[in-house]
């Protein structure tokens, strides 16, 4: 077992405080796994992201070239959408990268979310 594993910390230090309350001795592994729990949150708000903006992909594409109204209209309002959930995962980034800190692959994801 990895000592930077979260179990491997938290079982080491309960044994060492041999009580119940051992999160006050090692805090870092709930704000870790929660951390993660976030990035996990950012990562699927992306993929949802994605998936949208490729789902409008041929409706934009049919617009470009028979100039539909009724489908400008339609991706008018998908966009709105799309804007909105980019401008969640903005702020769910910026405020990770802000309480957590991270470092090398946490933060190059992070940054590459904002970009």
């Amino acid at each position: 077992m990895a000592l930077d594993d979260p179990q491997v910390c938290w079982d080491r230090y309960r044994r060492l405080a041999n009580r119940d309350d051992a999160k006050y001795v090692c805090p870092m592994v709930g704000n870790r796994q929660e951390f993660h729990r976030d990035l996990e949150t950012i990562e699927a708000k992306v993929i949802e992201l994605f998936a949208m903006v490729a789902e409008d992909l041929p409706g934009a594409t049919h617009a470009l070239l028979t100039g539909s109204t009724d489908v400008i209209q339609a991706l008018t309002e998908r966009e709105r959408a799309i804007d909105s959930l980019y401008l969640e995962i903005e702020d769910l980034a910026n405020r990770e990268i802000l309480r957590q800190a991270p470092v090398a692959s946490d933060l190059r994801f992070l940054v590459s979310v904002l970009r």
